[in-house]
């Protein structure tokens, strides 16, 4: 038995008609909830993808007190800030720069960096010139350019290097 409803003179509303309206709607609201739900996510993977890109290093020099000690338990240092996003991911940077002149002298620089060097992508590298000796090394992680970043073969071979350099100098 199908109920009617005289909405006017001219129109005629089954109980059917009704009840495939109300489906209707209900399908569209489920709509709504999915595209809300998409957006949702995918706010959230935007955000992660922000924070997994997002990296701390310690960016000091050697002219600030204490930069030459940090450890990575110094999270709490001025000195530990995230890196600002430019041009690609950001890595942490610590280049030791020794003036070979006065072998006294140890510039340590730490900062974040943006273009790897494209000889060594995990590791460390040098370059000299006559009058300076520098080992900079790129790592990934938070807080990775601390004082006890490089190893003790990366020490043996800047030791080495500098031998080999002041040996040059003396012949």
């Amino acid at each position: 038995m199908v109920n009617q409803f005289l909405l006017t003179d001219e129109i005629t509303v089954t109980t059917d008609d009704f009840l495939l309206c109300q489906e209707e709607e209900a399908k569209g609201d489920t709509k709504m909830k999915i595209s809300e739900l998409y957006l949702v996510e995918l706010i959230l993977v935007l955000v992660q993808f922000y924070t997994a890109n997002a990296i701390k290093c310690f960016q000091c020099d050697y002219s600030k007190p204490g930069c030459a000690d940090l450890t990575p338990k110094n999270t709490s240092s001025q000195y530990y800030k995230e890196c600002t996003p430019i041009n690609g991911t950001a890595f942490c940077r610590k280049t030791r720069q020794s003036l070979l002149f006065r072998e006294d002298i140890v510039r340590i620089t730490r900062e974040c960096g943006w273009i790897t060097h494209k000889s060594n992508e995990n590791r460390c590298f040098k370059y000299d010139t006559q009058h300076k000796f520098d080992t900079s090394c790129q790592c990934f992680e938070d807080g990775c350019n601390s004082a006890f970043t490089l190893s003790i073969p990366t020490y043996l071979m800047s030791a080495t290097t500098a031998a080999i350099a002041a040996l040059y100098r003396i012949f």
